[in-house]
């Protein structure tokens, strides 16, 4: 049975006014996952006050057993571990089995990923330099396939070596074919290739990939029809080294920010199930950055250049100070600037943004017509009797430029002086 996000999940209980927020069960509390999604800014332990219930299932648990079930399970959040024969129901599964049916109900990935750790975290990466490598493409495995044979044979005559043996080390390759055949050991297959480096090769044009309504996996990958085996080679080949490097630029980006720990998948998955779901984060708490230098430091004096004086030219009164409008793309950052966001500024999807950065801008000339005047928050009113006083001014000062000439030395009255004082007041 197909389920539909707006027929089989409760919107009732999620309300943009109260933000997103998630109850976790306590089972298998020694999981990476469960530790850090227990440690989530938008975890709460009041099951009533939530929009969504995470908990943890394994070979042997019993969905309806957990305390908030009810029925038919509706706003759970089940991460499966290894269950067997299991109806879930209306619940939202997580598991690492291979799909190709996409639905909001159903998510794959490779869970077993290893715990952040501050400090060291980066030396679990490979180098993405330098960009040759010996092995043109590789499987770890122990398939024995013809096809495979014929493709080891096609590339040996134009000079390219490929492995396809168990003890196939990925850090040499520049792609990694990934088989279909076995799906328990898909989206590990493409978590180790990521982590060396090394560009994956889907040969499933129907596969699922972890996220792949907001994340683009074009950008790091290539999926390639089955029956295009035979022509692997030929298409690799065409590859540009450009293209190879970007892609594995890509390739880290999402790997650290989304699928390469516990603590960065835990924050994708609560995040994606909110942008399914439309509804706003907490803002980004700001914090203050430590001081470079001590505080006997004194950063020097930069003389500005003074700014040449025209005599000619007046642009009016200063503009007071005014606080830019925060908040303003809650909504459409889920959806007119969802594709950016997501890959381009990864940092941007966990918390609401107070501003985008790359937000549409009106053009220049908006603010000169009535329709698109902003007014930096001024009235229309206001705006109208600031534009007519500002004109009366520059008028008024033409005219005592006139009367003051040094070419022939005529000089105003006192009394115009006044006029012209008590005008600007």
């Amino acid at each position: 049975m197909d389920l539909l996000l707006d027929e089989d999940f409760d919107f009732g209980r999620c309300s943009i006014t109260t933000g997103f927020r998630f109850f976790l069960y306590d089972a298998h509390s020694d999981h990476l996952l469960h530790q850090e999604l227990s440690v989530h800014p938008n975890r709460l332990k009041d099951a009533k006050k939530v929009c969504l219930l995470v908990a943890f299932v394994s070979k042997g648990d019993r969905p309806s057993d957990l305390q908030f079930w009810k029925k038919d399970g509706r706003n759970h959040l089940l991460i499966d571990l290894g269950t067997e024969n299991v109806d879930f129901k209306k619940a939202i599964v997580l598991g690492d089995e291979m799909i190709h049916s996409r639905s909001p109900f159903h998510i794959s990935a490779f869970l077993d990923v290893p715990g952040f750790d501050k400090m060291n975290d980066w030396q679990r990466y490979v180098p993405l330099l330098p960009h040759n490598r010996k092995v043109l493409l590789a499987h770890k495995g122990n398939l024995s396939l013809p096809e495979l044979e014929d493709l080891r044979k096609s590339a040996g005559n134009f000079g390219d070596a490929v492995d396809f043996s168990s003890e196939a080390d990925l850090k040499n390759a520049v792609f990694t074919l990934i088989l279909p055949m076995n799906s328990s050991s898909f989206q590990m297959n493409i978590y180790e290739a990521l982590l060396v480096g090394s560009i994956p090769v889907i040969l499933d044009s129907d596969a699922v990939l972890p996220f792949d309504d907001l994340i683009d996996w074009r950008l790091i990958s290539m999926k390639i029809s089955k029956w295009r085996f035979s022509e692997l080679q030929f298409i690799l080949r065409t590859v540009q080294l450009n293209d190879i490097l970007e892609m594995r630029r890509m390739g880290r980006i999402f790997l650290e920010n989304y699928l390469g720990n516990a603590q960065v998948l835990s924050r994708t998955l609560i995040s994606a199930i909110r942008w399914r779901l439309g509804l706003p984060s907490d803002s980004l708490k700001l914090q203050e950055a430590i001081p470079l230098f001590n505080g006997s430091f004194q950063a020097p004096q930069i003389a500005m250049e003074p700014k040449p004086r025209m005599e000619d030219e007046f642009l009016g009164p200063i503009e007071a100070p005014s606080d830019s409008p925060m908040f303003l793309h809650n909504f459409t950052s889920m959806s007119l600037y969802s594709y950016d966001l997501w890959n381009k500024n990864p940092y941007a999807v966990h918390s609401t943004m107070p501003y985008l950065a790359n937000n549409v801008l009106m053009p220049s000339g908006a603010e000169f017509h009535e329709d698109t005047n902003t007014g930096l928050g001024r009235s229309a009113q206001d705006r109208e009797r600031s534009s007519l006083r500002l004109w009366e001014e520059i008028d008024l000062r033409n005219s005592l430029q006139l009367l003051w000439s040094p070419t022939t030395a005529i000089r105003c009255s006192p009394l115009l002086w006044n006029v012209y004082a008590i005008s600007l007041t």
